[in-house]
């Protein structure tokens, strides 16, 4: 039996990912398959060593996504999210096309539990916007949509400019009553995993202070925004998932 060698290659291939990760989880046993052929270094976001590394090749590149992201570091070539098709293609150092990007953002749903008059509102407005972005790439109809889980309410959006551990366990409080309420919601975040991500980002952030408050820099910012809009996923829920 012969043993597969890797395809030589003149690029540093990376995949950008989280555990948490939904599109990760799926994206994980296709990138498995391709080192065998290709050299793909792997770096975890919820590690902060590889986090500062990834932000840094990200920074280089111009990358703006969140994960998963592959990323050749010598070409700056990209793919922004999970897309099969196209992964082989980008270890073979091609060219990827990116994504049509919506016109507009999407009508957000209407809450779990709406009256049949705002779903039959809220899907004209959506027909709309469907006919104006039906080439967007994972788009869904309006049917589709409200089959999905919704949420009941607006998920509470936590503290994010250094909170105390006061506002942080009020925050928590709301955010699990939401969570009961909302059950019925596959992959919600956990309260204490936001909570430990946003402390983690407090220790690392620089020891100068304003006016009593410590500024962020634009990273730390950015990776706070990721949380909140994670988040806001739930409630705005585009679909998407």
């Amino acid at each position: 039996m012969t043993k597969k060698t890797k395809t030589e290659q003149k690029h540093e291939l990376l995949y950008i990912m989280s555990p948490q990760c939904g599109w990760c989880k799926k994206a994980d046993p296709v990138v498995d398959e391709l080192k065998k052929k290709y050299d793909i270094r792997t770096l975890d976001v919820t590690n902060p060593e590889e986090s500062k590394i990834a932000n840094e090749f990200k920074t280089k590149h111009n990358a703006q996504c969140g994960t998963p992201l592959f990323l050749d570091n010598i070409t700056g070539n990209q793919v922004c999210g999970f897309r099969e098709d196209v992964l082989e293609k980008w270890a073979k150092g091609e060219e990827i096309p990116k994504p049509i990007r919506p016109t507009g953002p999407m009508p957000k749903p209407p809450f779990y539990g709406a009256s049949k008059k705002e779903e039959k509102e809220w899907k004209k407005e959506y027909k709309k916007w469907y006919g104006d972005n039906k080439k967007v790439q994972g788009i869904k109809t309006a049917d589709e949509i409200l089959e999905m889980p919704r949420p009941k309410t607006d998920a509470p959006k936590p503290p994010m400019q250094n909170p105390t551990d006061e506002q942080l366990e009020t925050w928590k409080k709301e955010y699990e009553v939401w969570v009961k309420e909302n059950k019925h919601l596959p992959n919600i975040q956990n309260a204490d995993f936001v909570i430990d991500r946003i402390k983690q980002m407090q220790k690392q952030q620089p020891q100068q202070v304003q006016t009593g408050n410590v500024n962020l820099s634009s990273d730390q910012e950015a990776r706070l925004s990721r949380i909140e809009q994670k988040l806001d996923k739930l409630s705005k829920h585009f679909g998407l998932k």
